[in-house]
Order: C-alpha cells, then sequence, then structure tokens
C-alpha cells in the first residue's frame, strides 16, 4: 500500500515527538550544561533523520534511494553524538569524546561531499567502485590529517604553544602563592625559559625580548578557563581545512552537474546545494572558533554556530519533504520509474525551483518554449 505524504508527514512527527521527549526533553530540563541551541540542533536533526528515511523507502530511483540514505547516515551520526555528548562525563573524558566524535563526524561529512562528486566523475562506473573510491578518499585524507591525534589522545597538550602555555601558567601559579598578583611577561620571563620551534620540533630556547613577547602571548589564556581557546585553536585550523575540502568538492560537482547536465533524481541538486551553505558556515565557524582568545567567545561563537545550522537544517528539512511530497503523487512515481529504466529518454523535472529562477531571469518567449529538450537516444 502507497502511502499519502499527509500520512508519513504524520508518521515523522509521531517518532520525533516521542524522541524528543524520551532524549531530548529531559537533557533540556535537568541539565545545565545542555543548552537551549543545542536543543534545537538536536531537535531539528531528529526530524530531518526520519524524514529522510521516508525518502529513501519512499523512492523508485535506485541512485536517489542510495543517495538519500547517505544522507540518512550523515544526519544519524549527528545525532547518536549529539546523545553521547549529553551524558555526565569528566572534563578530560568530555574533552576526548568531543575531539574524536568531531573527528568521525567530518569523516561522514567528507563521505558525503566525496561521494556526490563521485557520482558525477565516476557515474559510468558501478556504485560498489564508487564507494571504494570514496573510502580511500576519505580514509587518506582524515588519516593525514589527524593522524596525531589517533596517536594520542593528549596531542594537543603537546603542541608547541600549549608546552609554553602550562611553563607560563605553572610560573605564574607558583609567583601567585608567593604573594605576587598579576606578574608582568617580563617579570615571568625571569623564572622560565621557553623553547625556540621549528614546527613542533624544539631547536633553542627564546631569549630577553623574544621570550617576554611570547609569554605576553599567553598571558591572557591563564585567566580562568580561558586556555580552552587556546587548546582548541590547533584543531579547529585543521577542522576547517576538510570543510572547505568539502567545499570544493560540492563546488566541483556543481561546476561538472551544470557541463555535463546528466539525468538524475529531482530536488537533489537543491539538496547538494543546501550542503554546500552548510560546509561554507560550518568552515567559517571553524575558523572563527580557531581565532578565539577566551572560553566565554568560545562559548558564544558556539552558540551562534549551532543556531545558524539550525537554519540550514531547516532547509533541509523543506527539501526532503518536497521530495517526499514529490515521491508520493502519480506524477513522481511515475518520473522515478521511468527514470530508473530509460533516464535518458526523459527530459529534466521542472520544479518550483527551477520555475521561479527562469522566470527571473528568461524571457515570456524563451518561457513559451520547452526549458528542457528531450534527450537523443543512444546508437540511433
Amino acid at each position: 500500500m502507497k502511502h499519502t505524504f499527509r500520512n508519513l508527514i504524520m508518521r515523522t512527527i509521531g517518532i520525533w515527538a516521542a524522541v524528543n521527549v524520551a532524549g531530548i526533553t529531559p537533557f533540556l530540563l535537568f541539565s545545565a550544561e545542555y543548552s537551549f541551541a543545542v536543543s534545537i540542533v538536536r531537535s531539528l536533526g531528529c526530524f530531518l533523520t526520519v524524514l529522510v528515511y521516508y525518502t529513501v523507502v519512499s523512492g523508485r530511483q535506485l541512485e536517489g534511494r542510495r543517495m538519500g540514505l547517505i544522507y540518512l547516515t550523515f544526519f544519524s551520526v549527528q545525532i547518536v553524538f549529539g546523545v553521547a555528548s549529553s551524558f555526565e562525563m569528566s572534563a578530560a573524558m568530555e574533552f576526548y569524546v568531543a575531539q574524536y566524535s568531531n573527528i568521525v563526524y567530518l569523516g561522514f561529512l567528507l563521505s558525503v561531499c566525496s561521494h556526490i562528486l563521485m557520482g558525477m566523475v565516476l557515474r559510468s562506473t558501478t556504485f560498489a567502485k564508487r564507494l571504494i573510491v570514496t573510502t580511500i578518499l576519505v580514509a587518506g585524507l582524515i588519516g593525514g590529517m589527524f593522524l596525531p591525534y589517533m596517536l594520542s589522545a593528549r596531542y594537543l597538550y603537546t603542541v608547541p604553544a600549549v608546552t609554553d602555555f602550562r611553563m607560563v601558567d605553572r610560573a605564574k601559579g607558583q609567583m601567585a602563592a608567593e604573594g605576587i598578583d598579576n606578574p608582568t611577561a617580563a617579570e615571568i620571563a625571569e623564572r622560565v625559559v621557553l623553547s625556540e620551534w621549528k614546527g613542533s620540533h624544539r631547536v633553542g630556547e627564546l631569549s630577553g625580548t623574544r621570550e617576554a613577547e611570547r609569554i605576553a602571548e599567553l598571558l591572557p589564556y591563564t585567566v580562568g578557563d580561558d586556555y580552552v581557546a587556546l587548546i582548541n585553536g590547533l584543531f579547529y585550523e585543521t577542522y576547517s581545512s576538510i570543510v572547505f575540502i568539502c567545499v570544493f568538492f560540492l563546488a566541483m560537482f556543481f561546476v561538472l552537474n551544470y557541463i555535463f547536465d546528466p539525468p538524475s533524481a529531482p530536488h537533489f541538486e537543491k539538496i547538494h546545494g543546501a550542503l554546500l551553505i552548510y560546509c561554507v558556515l560550518e568552515g567559517i565557524h571553524a575558523i572563527a572558533l580557531s581565532r578565539a582568545t577566551t572560553f566565554q567567545e568560545l562559548a558564544d561563537l558556539d552558540r551562534v554556530g549551532k543556531y545558524a545550522t539550525a537554519i540550514v537544517l531547516s532547509a533541509f528539512i523543506g527539501l526532503f519533504a518536497w521530495r517526499l511530497k514529490f515521491l508520493t503523487r502519480g506524477e513522481g512515481d511515475f518520473y522515478e520509474g521511468r527514470l530508473e529504466r530509460d533516464p535518458g529518454s526523459i527530459s529534466r523535472w521542472r520544479d518550483g525551483i527551477d520555475e521561479i529562477i527562469i522566470r527571473r531571469f528568461f524571457s515570456k518567449q524563451q518561457l513559451s518554449r520547452r526549458f528542457v529538450l528531450r534527450r537523443a537516444r543512444h546508437g540511433g
């Protein structure tokens, strides 16, 4: 029995409400660490996951279902990590969980973007081969850029900036115990000897003005929890690099898609466009976090990022709901079936967004003709 759009939306709302009551609301009510911004993102992500599932089971075209399944996996992983990070744990464990869950999350985000690009570049090959290429590409990039984190969970505590900070913080603490409050950089320089670094290797010692300048740079991080911004800075720099690789992959997809324009499941171009916006915002957010100098600034930026994510997730919900509505209608069912059996014989589906674009950029005379001509059959 084929379900109606209304029926599937009601099912989505029902499952979403049950998960919210069981998994999100208790944390929102009883956990001081669980902010409203986080609850919004988790709630929207839950709704989106269920909605994408119904688009997958409702589709008839295999490539469209596979692409939907890849998005489903990505959104599901976000929910799993979100719930895991909501449980009470020590500060050290929370740091490690956040560090590794972010790395895994980046792996899944890169997997989605890589698969989208490989679907265009290797479209004449089998799905299994594209999956293998994507897996190798993602493993190489994530493994290459995050190898130090995989070898040591405490890697960020051993980088030069943090090593120097720990020496400055220790000296400041000793001076405070002696009754010397708010010491200057020059006073601390008399107590410590900082290293000169070439990359991550020690090549000598700093002295004089250079050492005092280095201490002055690190002193602000010794106040309260501001050291968290310093420790996370390097991680977010690497994080942003991966995200902008995702942006590059998606940009390449759109260039190739414009050139070759292969037949594809309706609405996914718009969904990929929303993913591109998501990645751009994620990259900008990561760069801002890498440059934060106080814990409060880090927290404020994180909150703003959560609200930006919520806006893009709402766009995803609208686009996938639009696709689900299309799939549950007669013309959608027919179009997907024809796309699966003989994709070269049909024109591109023209949806509401296409209508807005072409009415904005095309004249009435051009609109009176067909927007896309029937593709020629191969072999005659």
